[in-house]
């Protein structure tokens, strides 16, 4: 059986995950702790299913993967409303 850890997608959505914790450490304290918090928790929950994703059987994989591209929108859509929000901080 393969090892999680070796997976492409494993290796890339924790690469990300780590890049994510830099950029949110210089993130405005108002938004470190509501934006930047939920971030990291929704890039944590991503590696984790990947991670679960290599035991289980071929029918419930497909609804995993689909749960894994839910999780990906909506890390995509919480960093574009946090680049709003930080531009606009910038501007005041």
């Amino acid at each position: 059986m393969a090892q999680y850890d070796t997976l492409p997608i494993y290796k890339a959505t924790y690469d990300f995950l780590l890049r994510v914790m830099h950029a949110v450490s210089h993130f405005p304290r108002e938004y470190k702790y509501s934006l930047g918090e939920r971030i990291q928790n929704e890039c944590i929950e991503l590696v984790i299913m990947i991670k679960n994703s290599i035991h289980v059987k071929l029918h419930p994989r497909k609804k995993l993967i689909n749960k894994i591209g839910n999780g990906i929108d909506s890390v995509g859509y919480i960093i574009k409303l946090s680049r709003i929000k930080l531009r606009k901080k910038n501007e005041d």
